[in-house]
């Protein structure tokens, strides 16, 4: 048993290591790892990018369907608009309310025709206050 103990005791080097050992060790773990790094980080990236596809890709197909739904949307609020708009719809609303509007009488309506809109009036707060005097 004693051989045994003693055939497997590990035999360490007292003297130090010589530089050109250090430098190549050095060398090999950095050709070592350094593929390993790169390759990982090229991994990394590649998943990163593929789930960001994805997501902006769902995004796309969500924003599609509410685009879709919208356009219907706005057609079928046209249709309305159209039918609540007509000769027919609006005199049947006339009656139904019994609004008495009878077409206007000879005179009663004028035709103005503008060239270019009208200049909005500025007018400030202070002109606006109910108890403003002139000075």
């Amino acid at each position: 048993m004693h051989t045994a103990i003693t055939a497997t005791k590990r035999v360490y080097r007292s003297e130090p290591m010589e530089q050109a050992d250090t430098a190549s060790a050095r060398g090999t773990i950095i050709r070592i790892i350094l593929p390993c790094l790169m390759v990982l980080a090229t991994g990394i990236a590649y998943v990163w990018m593929q789930s960001s596809t994805e997501t902006l890709q769902r995004k796309n197909s969500t924003l599609r369907a509410q685009n879709e739904n919208l356009l219907r949307q706005l057609s079928n609020l046209r249709i309305d608009r159209e039918t609540y708009t007509s000769r027919n719809e609006i005199l049947k609303r006339v009656a139904e309310f019994q609004l008495d509007l009878r077409p206007p009488m000879v005179g009663q309506t004028r035709r103005v025709s503008l060239r270019r809109p009208p200049e909005p009036v500025r007018e400030t707060s202070r002109d606006l206050l109910a108890g403003h005097l002139p000075e």
